[in-house]
């Protein structure tokens, strides 16, 4: 079975990323994140692995790190789906073995008790994206606050079986891959090479960098060079550090290095980079909603075309 990997890149330092979009017949493809997934209108067909499902209107489905998955529209009918996606490492600063849990949230096995914590997670994916699509005052606050919370309840009542492991499917290589990344993730910034890489994992150093470029698209230092710049921006823009003591603690091997990259990306200088932190922590907090090509940024269009059906899931006192 073949699939694609799809990237996901956060805004700097930012756990998740948030979407709108129709479902069409897509390819088979997997990612590294935690994907939630809402139908906001009309009705989709679910592929993971081998199972279909079909989802209606106002359910919210949950896929793990490196499921094999893809969403298509059932018949003529029109959808969107709102899509927000978290990285599982960023919340091992609270929980130590976060990224290496597996959750399962499948409407249809949604029933008794389960239902009340079910409608629960709805809840607070309705607020976070309230706040969102608002922006107003301390918004930023909250949406971080709500995430947190979804990340509780996924981790004391969605968190997968050992029954429920044995029967999802796996790929070698997609499993060779996954513990690749989770280890470049925990270690890039301890002078990690390719090389250093493939014996710790004890393979082949040519295979490794064939399965990493197939997979990402983009090879091994590109991937690593990647997760140092985005370490690298956070200190320079949240902290006091000497731009020396950032290029060591991102893991690259001097200044020079670190700033070619940030160059390349900003065309901008450390200093200068970090001379506009105020504009660069609007970004931060600056995610768009998109429907397709168009983005949406007026709060009543958001409420009236888009989120209605999940909007109803707040609190008659929060809107």
């Amino acid at each position: 079975m073949n699939a694609v990997y799809e990237k996901f890149e956060s805004i700097l330092d930012l756990p998740y990323t948030v979407s709108v979009l129709s479902a069409e017949d897509s390819k088979l493809h997997w990612h590294r994140t935690l994907t939630f997934i809402f139908v906001l209108s009309g009705k989709i067909e679910l592929h993971l692995y081998s199972d279909k499902m079909e989802l209606n209107q106002g359910d919210l489905m949950l896929i793990n790190p490196g499921d094999m998955h893809c969403l298509r529209k059932v018949g003529n009918t029109e959808n969107e789906v709102l899509k927000l996606q978290a990285n599982p490492i960023y919340f091992n600063k609270f929980v130590g073995n976060f990224s290496d849990l597996t959750f399962r949230c499948i409407p249809s096995e949604i029933k008794g008790s389960t239902k009340e914590k079910y409608d629960r997670l709805r809840h607070l994916l309705a607020k976070f994206v309230y706040d969102l699509s608002g922006k107003t005052k301390g918004y930023s606050l909250r949406i971080s606050a709500l995430m947190l919370e979804m990340m509780e309840m996924l981790y004391l009542h969605f968190v997968e079986t050992s029954e429920d492991k044995c029967n999802r499917l796996r790929g070698d290589s997609i499993k060779t891959l996954r513990m690749a990344l989770n280890k470049i993730d925990k270690e890039f910034d301890r002078g990690m090479t390719l090389s250093s890489l493939a014996d710790d994992l004890e393979l082949n150093m040519h295979y490794l960098s064939r399965l990493i470029k197939k997979s990402l698209g983009i090879t091994f230092q590109e991937y690593i060079d990647s997760k140092r710049l985005q370490r690298a921006i956070e200190l320079l823009t949240q902290s006091d550090k000497t731009v020396t003591e950032v290029a060591l603690e991102s893991g690259f091997p001097n200044v020079k290095s670190m700033n070619r990259l940030i160059k390349a990306k900003y065309e901008l200088t450390s200093r200068e980079l970090r001379k506009k932190k105020g504009e660069l922590n609007d970004q931060l907090v600056g995610v768009q909603f998109r429907l397709g090509e168009a983005e949406i940024e007026d709060k009543a269009k958001l409420q009236d075309k888009l989120f209605k059906h999940l909007f109803k899931y707040l609190d008659a006192s929060y809107q």
